[in-house]
């Protein structure tokens, strides 16, 4: 028969249990519920999908091309700000948007999985009758998003172009790896995640000004119910450590891809560039004097890159 523990443990643990309640409700940021008001305040345009509604833009002529853009795992579709015109301009018709999660997409209590994110993609491209195969240009953690929809879907995707992607050694720093635990993990994040999540931010880039920018844009999600609960879930539950096979297995099935790095990138090292080369040797490779986020930093610089290799993928699918 098992003992039970003394009361005394029980009243230490119940008060311990209660303090953390207080501390962390005293730290709680996330005060907004998404609502329909605030989209609608915000002219942001939303479809209905399985498990939710999806705020996306979609634009360029009805006749280009499909190229997706596939955010990062924290920052939301804004990233591509500077990026979407300019592909329409060169004739794609360009889509991007808010996974479940972030910004005025919806906030579902749902593993952040491959299969939930490739079920994003494939139902917004329904719901908006988009044309397959599409190219999809992933950011980071997006970058990863699309290698793991390329190995699920290969016939609807086109090309891949990469940037500085996730899935082969991402950097966490020691208090950010601590919040992977289950339990104390989610305790952890909910209390400081919106400090951990700016900490990493002088890392995007050494240009100061934009790091600020970056940040400030950044704070817009911390409010937010849910954003910090689906960040840590997408970290947890995506193999940010572990996608050799994923890479492997596109670079088989010959998708063209192009993979850009910015040297000065100290989120995702360069150094991991060399570590992907042996998994997708038929890649292209180029490297951009920018930091972690070139369409966003150097946009120009970005675009010479990518309208090229996409107009030479496009030519070759007609």
């Amino acid at each position: 028969m098992s003992q039970s523990s003394p009361p005394e443990q029980h009243n230490v643990l119940d008060l311990v249990g209660r303090a953390l309640a207080q501390i962390r409700d005293l730290r709680n940021t996330e005060t907004v519920v998404m609502s329909d008001e605030i989209r609608s305040a915000a002219s942001a345009q939303c479809i209905e999908i399985s498990r939710g509604k999806i705020h996306f833009e979609l634009v360029g002529p009805e006749d280009g091309q499909v190229v997706v853009l596939l955010s990062g795992a924290t920052l939301p579709m804004w990233v591509w700000d500077h990026t979407v015109q300019p592909l329409a301009n060169a004739g794609f018709r360009v889509l991007r948007f808010n996974y479940f999660g972030r910004g005025y997409s919806d906030y579902p209590h749902e593993p952040n999985t491959a299969a939930f994110f490739n079920q994003q993609i494939d139902e917004v491209v329904d719901r908006l009758k988009l044309r397959r195969p599409f190219h999809i240009v992933g950011l980071a953690f997006g970058g990863l998003i699309g290698v793991l929809y390329a190995e699920a879907a290969p016939k609807s995707v086109a090309s891949l172009l990469l940037i500085a992607p996730d899935g082969m050694g991402t950097h966490l720093s020691p208090a950010l790896s601590l919040t992977l635990t289950p339990g104390i993990g989610d305790y952890l994040f909910d209390l400081v995640g919106s400090d951990l999540l700016l900490q990493r931010m002088p890392t995007y880039s050494p240009n100061g000004v934009l790091v600020q920018e970056l940040s400030n844009r950044l704070k817009e999600s911390f409010p937010i119910k849910g954003y910090k609960r689906c960040v840590l879930s997408s970290i947890r539950e995506m193999p940010i450590h572990t996608a050799e096979g994923s890479y492997r297995a596109v670079a088989k099935q010959g998708t063209p891809t192009l993979v850009v790095w910015g040297r000065h990138d100290g989120t995702t090292p360069i150094s991991i560039m060399d570590v992907i080369k042996p998994t997708m040797p038929e890649a292209d490779y180029r490297i951009l004097e920018t930091g972690h986020l070139p369409q966003y930093e150097h946009p120009n610089m970005f675009l010479e890159q990518a309208v090229p290799f996409l107009k030479s993928v496009a030519d070759r699918k007609r």
